[in-house]
C-alpha cells in the first residue's frame, strides 16, 4: 500500500511560488521542507525558500542557476521541470487549500511511520505496554501541535485592543476564569488560559480543601478536570459533599449522620451534579498521559481549568535514570506547555521541602519548593499556604490561612488571608 502523497498539490505550491513570489511568504509560514513527499519537490521547495530568505528574485531562471551551482537542477528534473511547474501555477487563494494537502499527508505519514514503530516495540518481549503508549502518545501529539505562528505588530495589536477594550467594558473576560473567591481574583486577576498555577505547602496547610474549593466554584461558568494521584475518586468526592453539603467530613467517613444530614448532602450532591467537573480515579500517569486525557476532554466537550494533585506524584521520565529533580523540571516544563497549547489554567498543587521546619519562621518561601527550581521558573503564579496555628497552639490565628503570593508573572506579589473550616473542608473569604 502506498502512502499518503499530493503529487498536484505540491506541483501546484512548488509552481505558484515561482510564478508568482509573493505568495512565498504565506507558504513558508505554512509549511516546512520535509512536508512534501516527493524528493526533488523538497529540494526545489528549499532552494526557493535560500533565495526568499536571501531577499533574491524568484523565478524559473534564478532558481535554475541557483539548483545548478550545488549540483542539484538534474535531480530535480532539470529546467524545463521548473519551466512546467511555473507554467501550470495559477494564482489564487487556493494556495493555502493545497498547503493543507501537503500537510495532511505528512501527518498521515508519520502517523503511519509512528505506528509502525510502536508495531516493532510492543513485539519485542523486553518492552513495557505502559511505556510504548506513552511515547506514542508523545510523539502523535507532537504531530499534531501548533509550530506557531509568527505575527505582525499590527495583528497584535489589533488582538490586543479587543482584549483591552472588554476590560475597559467591564466584561470581564480577559480577567480569567474565577476562583470563586474575591480575594484570590484580585491578587492574581484570575484563572488565565496558558497559565501554570502553584499551590503549595507542608503537610495539612489545606492545599487539597483549597484547590478542591476552586475547582467546584469554578466549575459554577468553566469546564474543570481533576487529576488526584493521591486519593481516590469516594474519599474527594467525599470531600466535595463536606463543602456542598457543610456536613463534617468526619461523620461523612463515618456515615454517622442524621436524617437533616442526609438530607443535606443529597441537596449538595444536586448541586454539584449541575456544575461540569471530570475525575480521574486510576493510577498515577505521566505528562504525555494527563495530555492526551486533556486534549480528548477538550476536544469532546471543551476544558477550561485541569487540577493536579499533586505535581510530585507525576510520572517521570523512564529514561531520566531515577534523577528525580530532572524528572520534576521536564514535568513543570511540559506542564506549562501544555497550558499553553491547549489554551487551558493547570493548578498543580506541589510539596515543600522540610526546610520550613528548621527555621523559626514557618513561613515557606519560594526556595522551599521540592525537589526543583524549574517549578518557580516555569510556574506564572505560586501561592505558598501558611496556617499559624498548625504551629503555634496559642496562635492568636486560629481557622485562618495566610496565602503568600511569591511569584506572580503580571502581577504584584503579595499576602492575604482566608477563614479555614477544616470540619467540612471550607475556605471562606474574610
Amino acid at each position: 500500500m502506498e502512502l499518503p502523497k499530493a503529487m498536484e498539490s505540491e506541483q501546484a505550491v512548488l509552481g505558484a511560488m515561482i510564478a508568482y513570489p509573493s505568495v512565498a511568504s504565506e507558504v513558508v509560514d505554512l509549511l516546512k521542507s520535509e512536508d512534501f513527499y516527493y524528493t526533488n519537490h523538497i529540494k526545489i521547495y528549499r532552494e526557493i525558500v535560500n533565495l526568499y530568505s536571501d531577499g533574491l528574485v524568484i523565478d524559473t531562471i534564478t532558481l535554475a542557476q541557483s539548483l545548478n551551482n550545488k549540483g542539484l537542477i538534474e535531480e530535480v528534473g532539470g529546467a524545463s521541470y521548473l519551466s512546467d511547474l511555473s507554467l501550470g501555477a495559477t494564482f489564487s487563494e487556493n494556495i493555502k487549500y493545497h498547503c493543507n494537502i501537503i500537510k495532511d499527508k505528512w501527518t498521515k505519514r508519520n502517523i503511519i511511520n509512528i505506528s509502525r514503530e510502536l508495531m516493532k516495540k510492543a513485539y519485542d518481549t523486553k518492552s513495557v505496554a505502559r511505556n510504548i503508549i506513552s511515547e506514542g502518545a508523545e510523539e502523535l501529539y507532537k504531530i499534531c501541535s501548533d509550530n506557531g505562528k509568527m505575527y505582525t505588530m499590527a495583528e497584535c495589536l489589533d488582538s490586543a485592543l479587543v482584549e483591552i477594550e472588554k476590560r475597559y467594558n467591564g466584561k470581564g473576560e480577559s480577567l480569567g476564569k474565577t476562583t470563586g473567591f474575591v480575594s484570590f481574583d484580585k491578587a492574581i486577576g484570575g484563572l488565565q488560559k496558558g497559565n501554570l498555577f502553584i499551590i503549595a505547602g507542608r503537610p495539612s496547610m489545606g492545599k487539597t480543601a483549597l484547590v478542591l474549593n476552586i475547582a467546584c466554584k469554578a466549575a459554577k461558568k468553566s469546564r474543570v478536570a481533576i487529576f488526584s494521584f493521591e486519593m481516590s475518586k469516594q474519599e474527594l468526592t467525599d470531600r466535595l459533599l463536606s463543602d456542598e453539603g457543610s456536613v463534617k467530613l468526619g461523620k461523612i467517613k463515618s456515615g454517622k449522620l442524621s436524617s437533616d444530614e442526609f438530607e443535606q448532602i443529597s441537596n449538595g450532591a444536586a448541586c454539584l451534579s449541575e456544575r461540569y467537573a471530570i475525575v480521574y480515579d486510576g493510577r498515577a500517569l505521566n505528562t504525555s498521559e494527563i495530555r492526551a486525557k486533556c486534549m480528548k476532554a477538550k476536544l469532546q466537550d471543551g476544558l477550561d481549568i485541569v487540577v493536579i494533585d499533586y505535581l510530585q506524584l507525576i510520572n517521570g521520565d523512564s529514561k531520566s535514570s531515577g534523577n528525580r529533580v530532572y524528572e520534576i523540571s521536564k514535568i513543570s516544563r511540559e506542564l506549562k506547555s501544555m497550558a499553553r497549547e491547549l489554551e487551558i489554567n493547570i493548578i498543580a498543587l506541589s510539596q515543600l521541602s522540610r526546610a520550613t521546619e528548621g527555621r523559626e519562621d514557618k513561613r515557606p518561601v519560594l526556595s522551599d519548593l521540592r525537589d526543583s527550581g524549574a517549578i518557580e521558573q516555569d510556574a506564572d503564579i505560586i501561592a505558598l499556604l501558611y496556617r499559624d496555628e498548625y504551629y503555634n497552639r496559642d496562635s492568636n490565628e486560629k481557622g485562618i490561612c495566610e496565602i503568600l503570593i511569591g511569584k506572580n508573572r503580571n502581577g504584584k506579589t503579595g499576602m492575604f488571608k482566608l477563614n479555614w473550616i477544616p470540619e467540612i473542608q471550607r475556605f471562606v473569604d474574610i
